[in-house]
């Protein structure tokens, strides 16, 4: 209570996300993957394999289940570090 609080990024629908996938919620996972240097493939909103092996990447570092599937933890941990980077 009272901790002053920014959200960052746009909603997500809460589906999962994986190879073959299209849309702004792929095209905002992208821009976080950028972010954290993890993706270095154009911003498009396709879950391709550069975006599937940046998430395979970011789930490793973060000790998840790198099926390279954008779960809600792999999302949560994303949107996480991703925040830190604004400090």
């Amino acid at each position: 209570m009272g901790t002053p609080v920014t959200i960052i990024g746009k909603a997500y629908n809460k589906r999962s996300l994986k190879n073959g996938d299209l849309g702004s919620d792929v095209l905002e996972i992208q821009k976080m993957l950028k972010k954290l240097k993890l993706y270095r493939a154009k911003l498009d909103g396709e879950y391709g394999s550069y975006t599937e092996q940046a998430v395979r990447n970011f789930q490793k570092q973060q000790s998840l289940l790198a099926d390279g599937m954008v779960g809600s933890a792999t999302l949560t941990a994303l949107q996480k570090a991703y925040a830190q980077t604004f400090k």
